[in-house]
């Protein structure tokens, strides 16, 4: 399992480091299922910095996704500090 540091802006996952917007989903990457049937819903953390663990990353979706860890409102200040404005 990987884990990757980021924010909730408007209900979607950025990564603190790369920017990049990610799609989050619970199912694991070789089910037989599309992602987008089980997504990890994120939005009640919206400019909260979250950690992220998943398993796998393809095409711009993290599989078997969970949230591990909500910073607190002073913390994400701190998160934002050190990785720049999002």
């Amino acid at each position: 399992m990987e884990n990757i540091i980021g924010f909730v802006k408007n209900s979607k996952f950025v990564s603190a480091e790369t920017r990049e917007s990610f799609n989050l989903t619970k199912i694991r990457i070789m089910e037989a299922r599309p992602p987008d049937s089980a997504p990890l819903d994120v939005s009640k953390h919206e400019d909260k910095a979250i950690m992220i663990t998943y398993e796998n990353m393809d095409s711009g979706w993290l599989y078997n996704s969970s949230i591990s860890d909500v910073a607190a409102p002073i913390l994400s200040i701190v998160v934002e500090k050190v990785f720049g404005k999002n």
